[in-house]
């Protein structure tokens, strides 16, 4: 399996059943017989999630993680994500969108420009985070999904 070192006993097969083990443990179906590249975004994503976690990564950054994806494969990564957490690793979650931020994230640090404008603990008040955002927040709209520019996220669950 990619970046796992070389070992002269290990079959295809092993790997084969290695990756399936992984894939199963976080509700992932992954072949591994396909090739690259026909897999889906979200599968790649789920790929280098078990091949980081079976190297025994303690940190997971992830920038924009949902674009590209569709919701069944954004489920499946929020649900692997918290687990994730759960087990005592950490994950930064670098995104604009603050549905996602909502729905994962216990900690929330805002960028603005570079700069830390501010960090916030759950449950947030979307006001608050968009002030954070903007200085003042924008006037209400319709669409309280509208995209924005919230830079950095920290969860832990």
């Amino acid at each position: 399996m990619l970046g796992q070192p070389a070992h002269p006993r290990k079959s295809a097969k092993t790997w084969a059943n290695l990756l399936d083990a992984l894939c199963r443990d976080f509700g992932f179906y992954l072949d591994p017989e396909a090739p690259l590249e026909s897999l889906t975004l979200g599968e790649r994503q789920q790929l280098e999630l078990v091949r980081l976690l079976s190297l025994g990564c303690r940190l997971l950054i992830l920038d924009e993680p949902t674009t590209g994806i569709s919701t069944a494969q954004k489920e499946l990564l929020f649900r692997a994500l918290r687990r994730v957490a759960q087990e005592g690793r950490t994950v930064l979650l670098v995104s604009h969108k603050l549905e996602d931020a909502e729905s994962l994230c216990e900690h929330v640090t805002v960028l603005r420009q570079g700069e830390v404008t501010g960090s916030l603990h759950a449950p947030f008040d979307v006001r608050n985070i968009l002030t954070l955002m903007f200085g003042t927040p924008p006037p209400p709209c319709a669409n309280r999904h509208a995209p924005s520019l919230v830079s950095a996220w920290n969860f832990r669950r």
